[in-house]
């Protein structure tokens, strides 16, 4: 070759030199090994005649070296083998040292699960959100990012997944390349691209057949823990996982979300941001993402502070850099009256990109879509908001979040602490966690923890009956209280605090009062004070049961300090709301009033009619608001004879006259001036046969348990049934390890009595913001 010719060609080999640094090398061809990565070839004829092609199986290090978008390495995300592909050629000249060279990078992985592709996947998407933008390609079937590195080239990328096999596929080329060359690496994407998606089907779907096994077997995939928040975080400790949006129904892409470490994707370091995504310093952040079509997608993160101040820094710092983009111009978000209410809202746009960020207490979201009208977007930012649990509060007769919504507390009672054991019980058989999480996944959305004077004044040091929590040996039961807690709110459960009795033991206190000698009625407010205040710093525990089942002696509206219930509610009530003023306060009835007669323990509410309570804040405003009455309701396996309402004769309408009689109509008429929510605090049935649930003979179990569970659903109550424990717990005659023939679960503290559970799962119906 002449001297001149090859001073010619120089620049173009020093072009390509530029875009072969960007794109990795795959494993040489002749590496193969046995499995599928072969049928995850790309076709030679789907690249220009001229381009240089190379390909190979790739092993998890190669991937790595390969992918810049992930912020968990592969191997460690689940990948088990796959392919690399790279191709280059030169469009056409337009300009005189132009650079010319186009390239492709393709990378295509088999993962140990679907699930775990599906995460790896979002993990890549939420890294092309963050570090790009949505673009739209003529011709392309599937949303499309692009990504602009600051060494002046420009890459557009494209995701797919099929079962456990996913693919990335890059176009790279200089960012001064002239738009037609440009187009025409586009086309060439879009003949990419359908033969990407045609090859991970058919390999996914001869895994799923077993005709062509992976190189590793496949292993089943475990969600990632909730995040669980330091404590002292607050108020919103939820984990950031659920506070996401839910993908939409018709979504097509990626639905799991994934928590997004502190450390980067490699990419993050090359790239220039069209628009900033990420808060600084969080505690924890989750990131969701889906599209609806080519055209229409969206970003959804939520991000979680120690506290308001920290969430408003880092809400403001996004505010300050996003302000200095160039391609970002400012809209004024059109929030509605009915919006949720918010800390803080704003929003840019970016041709066809709208970013939207909001916080909200100690929570900063951003909301980042394509193809959606403003108005729309905020529509979405609304029903992101109404995943952030909020304070409750009683409004006429229904229990209602912070924006009004109605709530049913739809819970299980976990008793135990208030034993001599001073824990929740099952924890030799499971740990709390998985309990916590059963609880969850079968749709309940809290727990009422009964708890005694004599835990809270003693917090002894717990080192029996958590063989299967051995975390929790040797802790005082007070931590052990904020562990079930703290991991309940991570799921997104919240808690109500029963005080169950003074000193440790089984059932109701024997002398039917809230005091005895060695606890006295002092002393019971000043602990109340002290639970409320170990739990302000967060709204997981959103109510507070002053006392269970004062019965006997315990008296209404009669003004005797010695016994009157109601002014002693008023007390301790007013001495709760003192420190947290958001908390529900939870009332129970006596068992006598007037001549009425013997009725449940706690159950009686006749004396709300004429004496309500009347509960205040310090600066002596009413907080009727927060006032919930708590009845409690059984069947004749507890009477022993001594209900006379359960009689050869009993209907559902006669038991129904019955309860409306003795606390129903506290929540019948919301302009009576005793008006307030009703909590059903506890009831509970067998679960030896199904006939403990729907037995219609006249005045049996069943028949009292269903109407009870219909009159629930009727009227819209709130309702906390006795008990999840499938195990007894210490005291009186219980004998610890024996199953309790009350409890949801059986004795192994994971799988539900069925058909105990699918009566109570018909009145679990509660909006997805419940708390």
């Amino acid at each position: 070759m002449p001297f001149s010719a090859r001073l010619h060609i120089l620049p173009v080999l020093l072009v390509c030199g530029v875009i072969l640094s960007g794109l990795a090398t795959p494993m040489s061809a002749s590496a193969q090994s046995v499995g599928p990565s072969h049928e995850l070839a790309l076709p030679r004829s789907v690249f220009p005649a001229a381009a240089t092609v190379r390909g190979g199986p790739a092993s998890n290090q190669a991937a790595n070296r390969t992918s810049a978008l992930h912020t968990v390495p592969l191997d460690r995300a689940g990948r088990l083998s796959g392919y690399i592909q790279t191709a280059q050629w030169l469009a056409a000249p337009r300009r005189r040292n132009e650079n010319r060279v186009l390239g492709v990078q393709y990378v295509a992985s088999i993962f140990s699960s679907s699930d775990l592709a599906l995460i790896a996947m979002g993990d890549a998407r939420a890294s092309l959100w963050e570090l790009g933008r949505p673009v739209r390609i003529s011709g392309l079937g599937v949303t499309s990012f692009e990504v602009d590195e600051r060494d002046g080239h420009r890459n557009v990328y494209v995701l797919l997944q099929s079962g456990p096999v996913a693919s990335e596929i890059r176009l790279r080329f200089a960012d001064s390349l002239d738009p037609g060359s440009v187009a025409w690496g586009e086309w060439y994407l879009g003949r990419i691209v359908p033969h990407a998606e045609s090859i991970a089907q058919r390999v996914a779907g001869q895994i799923a057949a077993g005709t062509t096994p992976p190189e590793t077997p496949l292993a089943p995939a475990s969600p990632p823990p909730p995040y669980v928040a330091p404590w002292g975080t607050g108020p919103v400790v939820k984990s950031p996982s659920l506070m996401v949006l839910s993908a939409l129904s018709q979504a097509q892409s990626e639905q799991l979300g994934t928590y997004r470490p502190d450390a980067r994707p490699r990419l993050a370091s090359r790239v220039t941001l069209s628009a900033n995504l990420i808060p600084a310093a969080p505690l924890s952040r989750y990131v969701r993402t889906a599209s609806t079509s080519p055209q229409v997608g969206w970003y959804s993160a939520a991000t979680l502070y120690a506290d308001a101040a920290s969430a408003r820094d880092a809400w403001s710092s996004l505010v300050h850099s996003n302000g200095a983009k160039r391609r970002l111009r400012r809209y004024d978000v059109p929030v509605s009256s009915g919006s949720p209410e918010t800390d803080d809202w704003r929003g840019w746009r970016d041709q066809d990109e709208m970013v939207l960020l909001v916080r909200t207490q100690n929570v900063v979201i951003v909301l980042a879509t394509t193809g959606q009208a403003p108005s729309d977007v905020v529509n979405l930012a609304a029903l992101q908001l109404d995943t952030v649990p909020t304070w409750l509060h009683g409004e006429g007769t229904h229990i209602v979040n912070a924006r009004g919504v109605p709530v049913r507390l739809a819970y299980l009672n976990w008793y135990g602490a208030e034993s001599p054991d001073f824990i929740v019980g099952g924890l030799d058989f499971q740990s709390y966690r998985a309990i916590l999480q059963q609880i969850a996944q079968l749709g309940y959305n809290g727990v009422r923890l009964p708890f005694s004077n004599e835990l809270i004044e003693r917090n002894p040091v717990v080192s029996a009956h958590v063989g299967a929590n051995p975390d929790l040996v040797g802790l005082h039961a007070l931590d052990i209280l904020d562990r079930v807690v703290a991991y309940a709110g991570a799921l997104g459960l919240s808690v109500v605090l029963d005080n169950h009795r003074s000193d440790a033991g089984w059932s109701s206190q024997e002398s039917g009062l809230w005091y005895t000698p060695d606890y006295p009625d002092t002393s019971w407010v000043a602990d109340w004070a002290t639970v409320a205040s170990r739990y302000a710093v967060n709204n997981v525990v959103v109510g507070v049961d002053l006392r269970n089942e004062p019965h006997g002696p315990a008296t209404w509206g009669d003004g005797n300090p010695a016994t009157d219930w109601r002014l002693a509610a008023q007390r301790a009530g007013d001495a709760a709301l003192a420190i947290n003023s958001r908390l529900l306060v939870m009332v129970e009835g006596v068992q006598f009033y007037g001549g009425s007669g013997s009725y449940w323990w706690g159950g009686n509410l006749l004396g709300v009619a004429s004496a309500p309570i009347a509960l205040q804040l310090p600066d002596g405003t009413s907080a009727h608001s927060q006032l919930i009455y708590s009845p409690h309701d059984y069947g004749p396996d507890n009477c022993h004879g001594g209900c006379p309402w359960f009689n050869p004769s009993t209907t559902p309408q006669t038991l129904v006259a019955t309860w409306n009689h003795f606390w129903g109509y506290v929540n019948s008429d919301p302009a009576a001036p005793y008006a307030a929510p009703l909590w059903v605090g506890e009831f509970g049935t067998c679960n030896l046969n199904d006939q403990c649930v729907s037995d219609t003979a006249p005045g049996s179990q069943g028949q009292w348990f269903s109407a009870l569970v219909q009159y629930i659903a009727d009227r819209g109550l709130s309702w906390a049934y006795w008990s999840v424990n499938g195990t007894e717990s210490t005291g009186a005659t219980r004998v610890y390890g024996a199953l309790d023939f009350y409890g949801v679960f059986q004795r192994d503290w994971l799988q539900p009595i069925e058909w105990l559970h699918a009566a109570l799962a018909s009145i679990q119906d509660h909006p997805p913001d419940t708390p």
